[in-house]
């Protein structure tokens, strides 16, 4: 994402904007990316989106932005172990086919301020606009859902009205939907996403 992104994204009523420093094509140097988010300073939250490695290596760069967002199959023990370093928001990663969960989802979202649901890929990564078995996950988090819920993973502005009737997500999570190519968002995509998400009643 580009500064200019960033500006448009937040202009059409984007809550959340964020960096990847955890890797992949879209992936930004630390202060490249406080540079990237800084148009959204007041006026949406900063995620950083990083890979689980050192509590307190996280914590430093986290302390720089509103919001992390683990990648690296985090563990509640992980997300624990983070809680005393940061004041800001939590959101685990879950990288899943959609009909499968990890046993710990429950303590997951106890721990977490919000749980993210990714299409699994070889990577880790999320960003690869495979799209989530909408419906399985639906029947998966029945009965287990028991904090914020954020839906990533393949939604563009076509589909995620769908995919926001069938989940009822707190928070859509967009990046390859919206883009002419990893890291360059189409301002057109950009504004389309961000109807279709106003139509359903969902942030993003």
């Amino acid at each position: 994402m580009r500064t200019r992104d960033v500006e448009m994204a937040v202009q059409h009523g984007a809550a959340y904007v964020g960096a990847i420093m955890a890797g992949g094509p879209r992936n930004l140097s630390l202060r490249d990316a406080v540079a990237t988010l800084a148009p959204a300073t007041g006026r949406a939250k900063r995620v950083a989106v990083l890979r689980i490695g050192r509590t307190e290596e996280m914590a430093d760069i986290a302390r720089q932005f509103d919001v992390i967002q683990l990648h690296g199959d985090a563990t509640p023990e992980d997300v624990s172990a983070l809680r005393p370093l940061y004041e800001g928001e939590i959101w685990t990663v879950v990288q899943s086919t959609g009909a499968e969960l990890p046993s710990f989802i429950s303590e997951l979202y106890a721990v977490s301020d919000a749980v993210v649901f990714d299409k699994k890929n070889d990577s880790g990564l999320g960003g690869t606009g495979e799209r989530l078995d909408w419906k399985g996950l639906a029947a998966s988090l029945r009965g287990t859902r028991n904090g914020r819920t954020i839906l990533a993973g393949g939604l563009t502005p076509s589909i995620v009205g769908e995919a926001i009737e069938l989940l009822h997500p707190d928070v859509v999570d967009v990046s390859s939907g919206v883009e002419n190519a990893p890291g360059i968002k189409n301002h057109d995509l950009l504004r389309e996403f961000a109807h279709a998400v106003r139509n359903s009643g969902a942030k993003s």
